[in-house]
């Protein structure tokens, strides 16, 4: 018999595989069997480690990540965010549903026009200036219709109101008359208000002070005296001399009034209203010093107060003052 010894040797290295895993088999399951597992530790105890030779240390629990945590929405929160945004959708409906109603609907255009204060400027001027009627009351512009009736001759200011739903009231305050200012050349008779403006219309009363323009200059209704300082002049003058009504204005000496004594009279000439007081002082000390020496002067000139001038009787030597 005839034995191979390649396959005597194949049978050897076999034999020692086979062997080979036997002990590895036998060696896992001693190792397996000397490691026991741990048992599941209570929750109470989760979070501490236990090290025989130092003691108990506290062990820090890891915390999740707040880019990672995601917030549920609770139930409650939601169905008041829903009635919120109800809320404000029926209001804003509503809200367009009474706009859309005020620009259609009739009350709210103007239906009536109250109008006060006027006593010489006519209603029908006023309201054709304002220019308001059948207008809707949310383009009502005060200010605008102001300034159309206050520039109407005779008017001083305006204040415009409005009401809901279609109602405009203007208040309206006219100029009065201080002066009465008779022009020579047109041989007329014009109300001026303290401001130099020329009325046009009388006044109610007439004012007792008259100023006879002799001058040449022509005035007409809403235009203004050439130096308007003079109305404020006269209202001074008529102050402090009460017994005098009547001035007279020239373009050359101004201003300029008669003063009568014991049945006589001399003019007074006074100019422009620049230092009044000054000129009424200087006007008083002539006055007394014509009743102590018995004087009747043919004019006095007090123009310039500094240096008052009159003129003594035909025959006499002027004087200063």
């Amino acid at each position: 018999m005839r034995i191979s010894l390649d396959d005597h040797e194949e049978r050897r290295q076999q034999s020692r595989r086979l062997s080979s895993q036997r002990r590895r088999r036998s060696a896992s399951r001693v190792y397996d069997s000397a490691v026991t597992t741990p048992a599941a530790l209570p929750k109470e105890q989760i979070g501490v480690r236990s090290n025989p030779a130092r003691g108990r240390l506290p062990v820090v629990p890891r915390t999740a990540d707040p880019r990672q945590q995601v917030v549920q929405p609770q139930r409650g929160s939601r169905r008041q965010s829903l009635i919120s945004r109800a809320l404000v959708a029926l209001l804003l409906l509503g809200l367009i549903v009474a706009i859309a109603y005020a620009s259609v609907a009739e009350p709210f255009f103007v239906s009536e026009v109250q109008v006060t204060g006027n006593r010489n400027v006519s209603h029908e001027a006023i309201m054709q200036a304002a220019q308001v009627e059948a207008l809707h009351i949310f383009w009502v512009r005060p200010q605008e219709i102001a300034a159309r009736v206050g520039s109407l001759n005779g008017v001083r200011s305006v204040r415009v109101r409005c009401a809901l739903p279609g109602r405009v009231m203007i208040d309206v305050q006219e100029r009065q008359a201080v002066v009465r200012w008779h022009v020579d050349a047109q041989h007329a008779d014009w109300w001026i208000d303290e401001d130099g403006v020329v009325l046009p219309y009388p006044a109610e009363q007439g004012p007792a002070v008259v100023v006879h323009d002799l001058s040449g200059a022509a005035l007409q209704a809403g235009g203004r005296l050439e130096q308007p300082g003079l109305v404020a002049a006269v209202q001074q003058l008529a102050s402090a001399l009460p017994e005098v009504t009547e001035y007279y204005y020239n373009a050359d000496t101004g201003l300029s009034f008669l003063q009568r004594a014991k049945g006589m009279e001399w003019p007074v000439y006074v100019g422009d209203g620049q230092d009044l007081p000054r000129k009424l002082q200087a006007l008083q000390a002539l006055n007394s010093y014509f009743a102590q020496h018995s004087i009747r002067p043919r004019y006095v000139d007090v123009r310039w107060p500094e240096h008052p001038v009159y003129g003594t009787p035909k025959g006499s030597q002027g004087s200063g003052g």
